[in-house]
């Protein structure tokens, strides 16, 4: 899961923590009862989104592969050996860009409702986390 912040207007959360009058949370676009809450669950995630330089890593290689086969087995000029260095070495600029991906970290908070509906939310800092937890803690 991608870090997708929630939609939820900070004010809302924060006043609903110093009402204790507040009978419904808004978690996204739906708005549940707080009686309504069963379970709270958070979990720290750490992901590296590396996918797309995997793939031009894999792609510039494969091109590569492609101009030395050329030349070493078909016979191509030596200018297509150029073309292999070429793509060998932005391929390897491509892998520098895996490795050195930094981790996304954020919280993702399960809310499980009546009726088993499992709603998700994502927080970035643990501001917002601590505050979510008062919020549904006291449900």
């Amino acid at each position: 899961m991608r870090f997708r912040p929630s939609h939820v207007k900070p004010h809302r959360a924060a006043a609903a923590v110093g009402l204790p009058g507040v009978t419904q949370v808004a978690i996204g676009e739906r708005v549940v009862p707080r009686a309504a809450i069963r379970a709270v669950t958070v979990t720290r995630m750490a992901e590296r989104d590396i996918d797309g330089q995997l793939f031009n890593f894999s792609v510039y290689l494969l091109i590569a592969a492609v101009f030395l086969i050329g030349v070493v087995e078909i016979g191509w000029r030596s200018r297509f050996l150029l073309a292999t260095g070429f793509f060998v070495s932005v391929g390897l600029m491509s892998l520098m860009d895996v490795i050195t991906a930094n981790r996304l970290a954020y919280w993702r908070i399960d809310v499980t409702i009546e009726g088993g509906e499992t709603l998700a939310l994502a927080v970035h800092t643990e501001a917002q986390r601590d505050r979510w937890l008062a919020l549904l803690g006291n449900a």
